[in-house]
C-alpha cells in the first residue's frame, strides 16, 4: 500500500505544506482506481495498481485549477492504459 512519504518522493516534494491535500488525494485516487478496476487496495494489489494510483494522484495534484468546456486536462494515456489493463486481469 502507498503512504504519504512514498507519494511525496514520487512527486519530488520536500515540504510539508501540502500534506493534508496529498493525503486527501491519496485516499480519493485509491478509491477511484479501485472503483474503476475492481482491484482491491491491499497487500496483493499488483505494482501497476500502485502506479495507476500515483499517476492519477500526480495528475490531480498538477491540474487542480478549475476545468471548463474549453479548458480541460485529460488523463495521461499511460494511466488510461493501466486502468484498462487492470480491468482485464
Amino acid at each position: 500500500m502507498l503512504d504519504l512519504t512514498f507519494v511525496k518522493k514520487h512527486l519530488r516534494i520536500e515540504h510539508d505544506e501540502d500534506d493534508t491535500y496529498l493525503s486527501f488525494l491519496l485516499a480519493t485516487t485509491t478509491a477511484e482506481i479501485t472503483a474503476l478496476t475492481g482491484v482491491a487496495n491491499d497487500a496483493s494489489a499488483p505494482e501497476r495498481y500502485k502506479l495507476a494510483v500515483l499517476l492519477m494522484l500526480a495528475h490531480y495534484y498538477e491540474h487542480r485549477e478549475a476545468t471548463t468546456a474549453t479548458k480541460r486536462a485529460t488523463l495521461p494515456y499511460g494511466l488510461s492504459y493501466l486502468i484498462e489493463n487492470l480491468r482485464q486481469s
